[in-house]
């Protein structure tokens, strides 16, 4: 089903994410990616840990594509 309700987009999900996603320590970098054919935030770490895996959220904001 199609979200009706106005949403931000990803760039600007990402924009909003990044200094947070940047203050984790390990997480080096982020973008926009795809997966599964469809848009992605990427989430550049050093090395990927258990502890990170647990603190970086499956979805970030309220993104659209």
């Amino acid at each position: 089903m199609k979200n009706s309700r106005p949403g931000k987009s990803i760039a600007e999900v990402l924009k909003d994410q990044t200094d947070w996603l940047l203050s984790l320590p390990g997480v080096v970098g982020t973008g926009i990616g795809e997966y599964d054919g469809k848009p992605c935030i990427k989430v550049l770490v050093e090395r990927n840990t258990e502890e990170l895996a647990r603190t970086i959220p499956n979805t970030l904001g309220d993104s659209q594509s």
